[in-house]
């Protein structure tokens, strides 16, 4: 249906074209090109699925298939086809009696001249490749044919028998031709004299072109010697000459320069050239200069300029790729000058003209000349890159030398070294810290520097003369380190330093931040700087190190997280590990790089009085002596151990440490509650022999919480002996879940490996024999207590389950516990039987393995299976084998899968056989034995067709018979069956039970037959199978006509409509994929109609019946017939693909390349339209400019200037867009010779157009300002190509203005303004990204692009002569109210100008209100926040460290590329404190003990915003205001009502290890930053000392009808919260049920069920097991997301309202059909409609026993349920006997909304198709809805995948009529989401009647209960004026209820009799 609807949607778009596709402007209509058509009268177009699918139309290469040749031929016979006498043609050749074609690869005239021999043609032979007589069919006989010209036969030339090409390559020959010229001779053509021209060759007796694919002088040289001609060659490209005609015969030509004719250079035979590529050569060139020689030009003295060097007689400039002060030095001394040589980059001299002799220059600088260095003669440059030098320069400096600029002192600033006596800069590519450190050493400031990039300290000038340099710290002077001279760069990339020098004595360290001397964040000196550590493994032993250093007696307590405020500076060490013995700090092996930041700098608190002895323990916490959390002495000081690792060998130790006797268990996760402090150990890892804990191995930093804190039970008496097993809730003593004693105390087994072998050693040891079957999954329960094993892989022959090998460790929870069935020997191994038939010879197997029965799997089983299970039981007769559980689904193991027999075994589990499998009861195998025959082998019949020649295939297999399955099913294979029965003529393959579907086995699969075999059964085919009769095969037999015959039905005239083609006598339509112009072109050339065709896919002439005969066809274009195209017979389609084709006769213009003007006022202007293949169409103006306005011109031969326009300047044409991106040079003869391309992304808006012969307006670089107040200022234009044009602002900048200001001779400071500052132009935008050195004398001078993306909203002005406004770098604040705030405006270049806001932070800030002299806290303010400025906008993207002296200092762009006034930038300097650091205060409660948390930070108040707002945080605020009692935190909404003005909020992080409040981690942040990423947790509040409202662990229902039920809230810290419903499922519901002591069925309940709570939320995410005791034992995060609309509830004490699995239908009006309701836990639920389709919706109707023919239907389409929704994304196959077998979710995201509902069809009738006819007889329907009045009028009964969208809410007006989808929602999955999309359903009537061919209506139906004969009809009428329209009624047949119908039918258009009209009708039933 979305086919159809893309097709027909495509196709109304395109009425008025005439075919085309060019109105579309889509993607890729200009992908078509001429070279794919055979000439240039072809119509030439892209297939609609180029369209609709961005399918580029395939190209005429594609190979066909070859039709059957039945004339035999003599091997190594040749023949000549397809010329226009007997001595040319394409080659043939015989092969294995076969003509055959010749590939064209490596085809030479040497082969030609063989061909011609054996032919007995005399005269010269001529090569023919590329088809050039035509493409050919059959096979492809020879490749790669090599003759050397004097063989016999062209088969004994080398040549290959396998091939790559299509027949678009076939191979020809003209022989006894007269030669046009001798080969290897050349010509020049299009010279002004004979001296020069378009190179020309002879090849092969033909003149040819050259491509200028890698053409230079060497190249012309050999041309001219070979002409004669002396002096000098000029290499000429891009069709200098003109573009030539005729083949290109060579390419990639490489001379030496030496040769004597050009063919004997390397080249290439083929190319990828157009003639716009043509090489061509100027001969005799006098020499202007000396070779080698050099000169420098555009100086101001003799001694600078820019450098030409002399090359072949020809100055030419030097491109500055890798030009350095080396090169500079050989220039200066080959021109005699001596002192300091200065290389210049850029065009700094100017930029030069004519050729670039060098490019990537390397001298070494003792090489006499400089055509001696390395060199490339070829380049890649334009002339703004020409290189120059200043020789003799004195020096200003001693070589080596280095020096800081631009810093605040003498220890930073820009790095500059002296090279060659002169200053330049460091390009900062890989500088780093060992760089800065050899600057800082060189300078004497130490070895301490920082390194800075991106020309931190301000741009330098002059020389970059060091780039990537690399310093290893040893080096004496940074020259020493390795580096390039050449370099990259510019002055943006100026490498700086600042060393650092504020300490003395590496090593020493200093305690900052503390409250007395022997406390505080360490920081330690290292290499003069003072840096933190890092706290990455800090712990006691470095503590102790720092304290012995600091000479401080006592114990010592290692602090992490900042625990004395953060740091600044570097942070100098990290991951420090020390003995605990060593004398320094820097002693201990630690890493100097880190990835910290100072919110984890270590400290220390030295001097601690020990209060315990080292390795004591302590249990704490616990009920009695013998238990608790166990605390250890570290360095006499108590510390918890975190669990990581913590086990029962770790509780051992501890309680044989502590003296206890008896088992020691290990507690977890704080059992006896969290303790205090620090936490000593971590990753304990004891073997239990130990006789202290600090013995074990462990680890003493840590990454846990105390909620980790471990804890022991010592003394337990042992509840079993060792090895002891036992079995748990079974139903008897022989299974349960099995229990295993280790350390005296029972734990179960987890089932991770657990099989039969472990089930069997369990029965064994507890005496039980016979056979053991493995259960996992708790399939006995879930148990408690410890995990005992897991990972048990046992042989089978262990007396003792603990002899197993298994792990003691393990990764499970008790859902997995394993158990077992012991079985009493029932069985004998290998017995079967047969349970569930109706007598003793049929049944389900069963069969007896190790001592079991079980079942036998369907898979691969078949009548050979059959046969031996029956001969086994002794019954004697036919077999059949059965499956799915035909005789019912069996239980217990199953046995066997993929059983395959031969027959002849005498027992079944003789056979092969898998013992493992992946199966289910539903796919039990089974057989009947004794069966009498019913027909005899190999016979066939046909069943269920209309006659006797058609039908379902039934074959006798066995005796029975059986259908066949259409795996493979074919046209062959038809053949075969109507042979078989005697029945001539054709045969057409059918399947997916064409003919009804069968019953009883399915006798034959993948059937592969040659069509040859006289019986069905002789081909090949498989009895296994996994198929079901819904794909029974079938044939029709006899033919209604003649074979490859075409037809076109449907259309409006004969020369379109449906494709359809005879294959074996019958009529077939032809699937649409790869259906292009190619296979339409064949289909119009086969029916006499041309050669010109277009195709159309999906159905365009409406849906076709009956056989499918092609698929996937590909023509190249030149078959007689479609069938000899390549194509599949196999398909994937159906009838809404079906291809058509028309077929067009004319074209529309003649000469491919000609141009017009179309739309102007005179014949010398217009909107360019150029003729391509056939067709005019525009040219889009991308990058149309006036080089190709003068090519325009020049072809229509009007003289004059010429003015290229754009933006449809001449009104928007229609039709094709034929040319985008035009490049031209301004040289070619033709616009088609430029480059260009042939697709577009443009519309017609965007049409170029010309003005030509225009009277020239200007100079050439001239320039002028436009728009200004005064000459001085105004809109930069410049002349370019006689026209005034403006300049695009990319790029632009001081440098580019200071350019324009010189040029126009006025002094002074320029200022660049960008957009349009002084208006927007009109014309040409001739430049754009102009870049500048400042030192041009002329604008055009400057590196810039003539092809942009611009419009005049980016035109460039300039003030020029602007006197100073203020000093560079000064700041002011502008706007404020007091001299502290303000818009920030910088002085730059002497000009006053804002600063954008992109980037600007308070880092930015702190710069502004430091430079100011404002001390105190600066805030950033952005959006212009004290005004909008004028003027410039002086800076951009600003990126400040904080720590720089001038704002300039700070790294940021002097272009503004995306700003405007309206995000200037400010600041506010703020100097007076508010508050003393670190208090905090409440705001806004009812009393002191309330309110708003506010803390100090930087002497000002602040919000508090943080990642998570706990009972955690909200304590400590409470204890450092002395507040006792309960503490709770409240949200930002708790004290709403009170505003919050503040500008800064304090981002919080706790750890959890802090004592008071203000050792939490804190930072200045934005508050709205805060409000935008923290969300709720901002403004965040506590009520301190409230009073204990609840017990912890306490649940209570609230809300609820009764004591039962209701919504569920938890006491959590004494206070009582609701729960959120995420994750809430029956499982927790239980768990509360218990912990209230409420027997019976709990019910979970979410989305508020009982209303929504108040207070805080307390649980999140809850994941109970089912057992727990107490809801808080199940696992639940405490911080959240949700709100009270979430909250959970249940209803206890349920009695069961049906029996779980059980479904009924509810909401329908029938028993039919309904909502579907499940019965799970009780209780009734809905399911989700996520995934649900026609496979759940048959195991619905199988389980209610209404068949297996079910509608799916979504979106609550029977009404929403209520109560549980219980199943989600339900999967099923099809075949399950209950929907509970199916694949599904009990976790779901979905509401009643998605409610799924059934109809399950019982009767024929209610499948049978509709008819829809049109006649005279008026008539108008009614509309019923089947459905309850919320959903009257949707769209809901269409079942497509966008019908739910639709809703009155959108569109009340369709309230009483119904609402609809449109079309475009379902084709493009747009759902109905505003007005424009729905529409009311009209009640049309119509007059008169349209002929046949008017209507198309395509429908899809779907099958519901009817009541009489209402249908609903939505028309819309396409036409001039209502009197257009035709009326016409609808009447139907066999319709049902309104949901049966739903008709799409978009209306083609059509020949009209009477009252023409085109409709389109959309028929939509309900």
């Amino acid at each position: 249906m979305e086919g159809l609807l893309k097709a027909l949607l495509v196709l109304c778009f395109i009425a008025t074209c005439n075919g085309s596709c060019s109105d579309l402007n889509l993607g890729n209509t200009g992908c078509c090109t001429l070279f794919d058509c055979q000439s240039s009268t072809d119509f030439c177009y892209c297939d609609v699925s180029c369209y609709t699918y961005n399918d580029c139309c395939p190209d005429i290469t594609e190979i066909g298939c070859y039709p059957y040749e039945t004339t035999k031929c003599n091997n190594t016979d040749i023949r000549l086809v397809g010329g226009s006498n007997a001595n040319e043609g394409r080659v043939e050749v015989c092969a294995n009696e076969t003509w055959g074609t010749v590939c064209d690869d490596d085809w030479d005239n040497d082969d030609a001249a063989v061909v011609c021999r054996q032919l007995g043609v005399d005269g010269d032979s001529i090569a023919r490749t590329s088809a050039y007589f035509g493409a050919g069919t059959g096979p492809i006989n020879m490749n790669n044919v090599q003759c050397t010209g004097n063989e016999g036969l062209l088969v004994n030339c080398t040549y290959s028998s396998t091939h790559d090409c299509g027949h678009s390559e076939d191979a020809g020959v003209t022989c006894g031709a007269t030669l046009q010229c001798n080969h290897s001779d050349i010509r020049l053509v299009g010279g002004s004299n004979d001296n020069e021209g378009r190179v020309e060759v002879c090849i092969n007796g033909i003149w040819g072109t050259v491509c200028d694919d890698l053409w230079d002088n060497n190249d012309a040289a050999v041309v001219c010697n070979q002409l004669g001609i002396d002096g000098i060659a000029i290499a000429r490209t891009n069709a200098y000459f003109g573009a030539g005609t005729g083949p290109i015969n060579m390419d990639n030509v490489q001379c030496t320069g030496n040769e004597g004719f050009l063919v004997n250079c390397t080249y290439l035979s083929t190319h990828d050239c157009g003639h716009s590529e043509d090489a061509g050569v100027t001969c005799g060139v006098q020499p202007q200069c000396n070779n080698t020689d050099i000169s420098l030009v555009g100086r101001s003295n003799d001694n600078e300029g820019r450098v030409e060097v002399c090359i072949n007689g020809i100055w030419g400039t030097v491109c500055d790729g890798l030009w350095g002060s080396a090169n500079a030095e050989v220039v200066c001394n080959q021109l005699g000058i001596d002192g300091i040589a200065i290389a210049c980059t850029n065009a700094y001299f100017g930029a030069g003209t004519g050729p670039i002799n060098m490019d990537n220059v390397r001298c070494i600088g003792n090489e006499g000349l400089l055509v001696n260095c390395t060199y490339r003669p070829n380049h890649n440059c334009f002339h703004s890159k020409d290189a120059g030098v200043t020789c003799g320069a004195p020096p200003e400096c001693n070589n080596t030398d280095i020096r800081l600029v631009g810093g605040s002192n003498d220890n930073e600033g820009r790095v500059e070294v002296c090279i060659n006596g002169a200053w330049g800069t460091v390009c900062d590519d890989f500088w780093s810290v060992s760089n800065a450190r050899v600057v800082c050493r060189q300078l004497g400031f130490g070895s301490n520097g920082i390194p800075y990039s991106d020309a931190y300290y301000g741009f330098g000038n002059g020389l970059i003369v060091m780039d990537d340099v690399h310093c290893d710290e040893t080096e004496e002077a940074l020259v020493n380190c390795q580096h390039d001279t050449y370099h990259n760069c510019d002055h943006t990339e100026d490498a700086g330093v600042r060393c650092i020098v504020d300490c003395a004595s590496s090593g020493s360290i200093r305690l900052v931040g503390g409250s007395n001397v022997t406390e505080g964040r360490v920081e330690v000196c290292i290499n003069g700087a003072w840096g933190t550590v890092c706290d990455d493994d800090w712990g006691p032993p470095d503590a102790a190190v720092v304290c012995r250093q600091l000479g401080i007696d006592g114990g010592s307590i290692a602090r992490t997280n900042a625990y004395f405020g953060a740091g600044t500076g570097p942070i100098n060490m990290d991951n420090v590990q020390c003995t605990g013995n060593e004398e320094f700090l820097v002693n201990c092996t630690d890493s100097s790089t880190h990835n910290c930041d100072h919110s984890e700098d270590a400290g220390v608190t030295c001097g601690i009085q020990p209060s315990c002895n080292y390795s004591d323990i302590r249990l704490v916490g616990g009920s009695n002596t013998n238990e608790g959390r166990v605390e250890v002495c570290i360095n006499g000081i108590w510390g918890t151990v975190c669990d990581d690792g913590w086990d029962n060998d770790d509780a051992s130790v501890v309680c044989s440490q502590l003296g206890i006797d008896g088992i020691a268990v290990a507690r977890t996760n704080a059992y006896f509650g969290a303790g205090t402090g620090p936490i000593n150990m971590d990753n304990v890892q004891c073997t239990g022999n130990e006789g202290f804990l600090v013995n074990c191995t462990y680890l003493s930093t840590h990454n846990c919480g105390h909620f980790e804190d471990a804890g022991v039970t010592c003394g337990v008496q042992p509840d079993c002996n060792n090895t002891d097993i036992r079995l748990i809730g079974g139903s008897n003593a022989n299974e349960g879940r099995v229990e295993v004693c280790v350390k005296e105390t029972w734990g179960t087994v987890c089932d991770d490996d657990w099989d039969n072998d472990d089930a069997a050693v369990v029965c064994r040891q507890l005496g039980i024999d016979g056979g053991s079957t493995a259960r996992t999954n708790a399939y006995f329960g879930a148990g408690t207590g410890p995990i005992n094993m897991d990972n048990v892989q046992c042989t089978g022959n262990e007396g003792f389950l603990v002899n197993c090998t298994y792990s003691s460790i393990h990764n499970c929870a008790h859902y997995e516990d394993a158990g077992v069935t012991c079985i009493q020997t029932s069985c004998n191994h290998g017995d079967i039987r047969l349970v569930g038939g109706s007598n003793d010879n049929e049944g389900r197997v069963e069969v007896c393995v190790k001592e079991a029965w079980g079942t036998v799997c369907h898979g691969l089983w078949d009548n050979n299976d059959a046969a031996v299970v029956c001969n086994q039981l002794g019954i004697d007769g036919t077999a059949i084998a059965y499956t799915n559980a035909y005789f019912g689904a069996g239980t217990g193991p199953i046995n066997m899968e993929n059983v395959q027999c031969t027959g002849n075994e005498e027992l079944l589990v003789n056979c092969t056989y898998r013992p493992n499998h992946n199966c289910f009861h539903s796919e039990d195998a089974g057989v009947t034995c004794g069966l009498q025959p019913e027909c005899n082998n190999t016979n066939i019949r046909l069943v269920g067709g209309s006659n006797d020649n058609k039908g379902r295939v039934e074959v006798c297999i066995n005796g029975t018979w059986g259908t066949v399955c259409d795996d493979g099913w074919d046209n062959d294979d038809a053949a075969v069956v109507c042979n078989q029965l005697g029945i001539d003529g054709g045969s057409i393959a059918y399947t997916e039970a064409y003919f009804g579907a069968g019953t009883g086995p399915i006798n034959m699969v993948n059937l592969q037959c040659t069509g040859n075999e006289e019986l069905l059964v002789s081909c090949r085919f498989s009895s296994n199978y996994y198929c079901s009769h819904s794909f029974d095969a079938g044939v029709a037999c006899g033919p209604p006509c003649n074979h490859s015959d075409i037809r076109l039905v449907g259309g409006s005239n004969d020369n379109e409509g449906r494709v359809e083609v005879c294959i074996n006598g019958f009529w077939g339509t032809v699937c649409d994929d790869s259906w292009s112009y190619f296979n339409a072109r064949v289909v119009c050339r086969q029916l006499g109609l041309g050669s010109n065709g277009i195709p159309y896919s999906h159905a365009y002439y409406g849906s076709g019946t009956g056989l499918i005969a092609m698929d996937d066809v590909y023509c190249d274009g030149t078959e007689e017939a479609l069938i000899n195209c390549q194509h599949t017979s196999d398909h994937d389609c159906d009838h809404t693909e079906d291809a058509g084709v028309r077929c067009i006769i004319n074209s529309d213009c003649a000469s491919s390349g000609s141009i017009r003007l179309v739309g102007g006022s005179n014949d010398n202007e217009g909107r360019v339209e150029v003729c391509i293949n056939g067709f005019w169409g525009t040219v889009c103006d991308d990058l149309w400019g006036a080089p190709d306005a003068i090519v325009v011109c020049n072809q229509l031969g009007i003289d004059g200037a010429s003015i290229a326009h754009t933006n449809a300047y001449f009104g928007a044409g229609i039709g094709l867009i034929n040319m985008d991106n035009v490049q031209c040079t301004g040289n070619e003869g033709f616009l088609v010779n430029c480059t260009y391309l042939s697709t577009h992304n443009c519309f017609h808006s965007e049409d170029a157009g010309v003005t030509c012969g225009a009277t020239t307006q200007c100079n050439n670089s001239d320039i002028r300002l436009v728009g200004g107040s005064n000459d001085n200022e105004g809109r930069v234009e410049v002349c370019l190509f006689g026209s005034w044009s403006t300049v695009c602002d990319d790029s632009w900048g001081p440098s580019d203005a200071a350019v324009v200001c010189r040029q126009l001779g006025i002094n002074g400071s320029s200022i660049a303004y960008p957009q349009a500052y002084f208006g927007a132009g009109t014309g040409p935008i001739n430049m754009g990204n102009v870049q500048c050195t400042g030192t041009e004398e002329l604008l055009i001078n400057c590196g810039f692009s003539s092809n942009h993306y611009c419009s005049h909203s980016k035109d460039v002005g300039v003030a020029c002569g602007v006197t100073p406004q203020c000093n560079n770098s000064d700041i002011r604040l502008v706007g404020g109210s007091n001299d502290n705030e303000g818009r920030v405006e910088v002085c730059i270049n002497g000009f006053w100008g804002t600063v954008c806001d992109d980037g600007w932070d308070n880092d930015d800030a702190v710069v502004v209100c430091s430079q100011l002299g404002i001390d105190g806290i600066a805030v950033a303010r952005t959006n212009s926040y004290f005004g909008a400025g004028t003027g410039p906008i002086n800076m951009d993207n600003v990126q400040c460290t904080g720590n720089e002296g001038f704002l300039v200092n700070c790294t940021f762009s002097s272009i503004p590329y995306s700003c405007d006034h309206s995000e200037d930038a400010g600041v506010i300097c703020d100097g007076a404190p508010q508050c003393n650091n670190s208090d905090i205060r409440l705001v806004g409660g009812s009393n002191d003990n309330e309110g708003r948390v506010e803390v100090c930070v930087n002497d000002h108040w602040g919000t508090v915003c943080s990642s998570t707002w706990t009972v955690y945080e909200a304590s400590l605020v409470c204890k450092q205001l002395g507040i006792n009692g309960v503490s709770v935190p409240r949200s930002r909404i708790y004290f709403s009502s009170n505003t919050d003005n503040s500008d800064v909020s304090v981002y919080l992080f706790c750890t959890g290890n802090e004592v008071n409040f203000t050792q939490c981690e804190t930072h200045l942040i934005y508050h709205s930053l805060c409000v935008l990423f923290h969300n709720d947790n901002y403004n965040v509040g506590v009520s301190c000392g409230s009073p204990l409202k609840c017990k912890d662990t306490d649940i209570r229902l609230v809300g609820g009808s009764n004591d039962n039920e209701g919504r569920v809230e938890v006491c959590i810290n004494g206070t009582w919260g609701t729960v959120c419903d995420d994750d809430w499922d029956n499982d927790d519901a239980v768990v509360v049920c218990n912990q209230l002591g409420i027997d019976g069925i709990a019910i979970a309940h979410t989305n508020a069920y009982f209303g929504a709570g108040t207070g805080p939320i307390n649980m999140d995410n809850v994941q109970c097991t089912g057992n727990e005791g107490f809801l808080v034992n199940c696992t639940y995060l405490s911080t959240h997301d949700c709100g009270h609309f979430e909250d959970a509830g249940v209803t206890c004490g349920v009695q069961p309202e049906c029996n779980n699995t059980d479904i009924c239908l509810v909401g329908g009006s029938n028993a039919n059909e309904g909502r579907v309701e499940v019965c799970i836990n009780g209780a009734w639920g809905t399911v989700c409609d996520d995934d649900w389709d026609s496979d759940d919706a048959a195991v619905v109707c199988r389980q209610l026993g209404l068949g297996t023919n079910g509608v799916s239907y979504g979106s609550a389409f029977y009404g929403q349920g209520n109560g549980s929704i219980v199943m989600d994304e339900v999967n099923c196959i099809g075949t399950e006997k209950s929907l509970f077998q199916c694949a599904y979710t009990q976790i779901h995201d979905c509401s009643h909304h998605e409610d799924a509902g059934v109809k399950c069809v019982v009767s024929e009738s209610s499948s049978s198709s509709i008819s829809v006819t049109v006649s005279q007889t008026s008539t108008i329907l009614n509309t019923a809805s089947p459905s309850s009045t919320p959903i009257q009028g949707s769209c809901l009964s269409l079942n497509l995948p966008y019908t739910g969208c639709c809703n009155l809410s959108y569109s009340p007006a369709c309230s009483s009529n119904g609402c609809y989808c449109d079309a475009i929602c379902y084709l493009f999955g747009d759902c109905c989401g505003d007005i424009e999309d729905i529409g009311c359903i009209l009640k049309p009537s119509f007059s008169n009647s349209a002929t046949s061919s008017d209507l198309f209506l395509s429908s899809m139906i779907t099958t519901s209960k009817q009541s009489s004969t209402n249908a609903i009809i939505k028309t819309s009428v396409l036409g001039s004026s209502s009197t257009d329209v035709p009326s016409a009624s609808t009447s139907f047949s066999t319709l049902s209820t309104p949901s049966d119908l739903f008709l799409s039918s978009m209306i083609t258009t059509s020949k009209q009799s009477s009252t023409n009209a085109i409709i389109k009708t959309s028929v939509i039933g309900f």
